[in-house]
């Protein structure tokens, strides 16, 4: 459960990412959703599923300059964020270093499925035509780790 603080002055203030939604509300009340329509309304404002997709990209290398180099090259393949699409990363992933190898991920969030499919589609092909190995790029397509 997220920590609540109350300023006097601003409001509450919340210490989880929908804080940002909270800032300058002065009835703590006034932040409960109260029904299903606002509910859906919340998560189609971001786009999470299921109204919309969201595809989490791995990297993975057996030396850490080899998986931040392919990440770094993803992202430029991509470059500025595709029209509908939200680019959230290169970053190291939450288990930057897993066994022998070295992780780093990127979030892709969108309305439309056809157009996420697209660039996961072209990110594989990039993937393939370097020669990367099968393990080295993993696209987890609405991932239930990140819901």
């Amino acid at each position: 459960m997220p920590e609540l603080s109350i300023n006097k002055d601003t409001g509450p203030e919340y210490d989880s990412p929908i804080g940002e939604l909270a800032r300058g509300v002065k009835d703590p009340s006034a932040l409960i959703v109260n029904s299903e329509m606002e509910l859906s309304t919340l998560f189609a404002v971001y786009k999470n599923p299921p109204f919309g997709v969201m595809a989490n990209i791995i990297v993975r290398g057996e030396r850490q300059e080899e998986a931040l180099e392919r990440s770094a090259a993803l992202a430029r393949l991509i470059g500025p964020a595709p029209e509908g699409v939200r680019v959230m990363g290169p970053a190291a992933a939450a288990l930057a270093r897993l066994k022998n190898e070295y992780r780093y991920q990127m979030l892709l969030k969108s309305a439309s499925r056809k157009r996420l499919n697209e660039i996961v589609g072209e990110l594989r092909r990039f993937a393939a035509a370097e020669k990367w190995g099968a393990a080295a790029l993993v696209a987890d397509i609405d991932p239930v780790t990140l819901l």
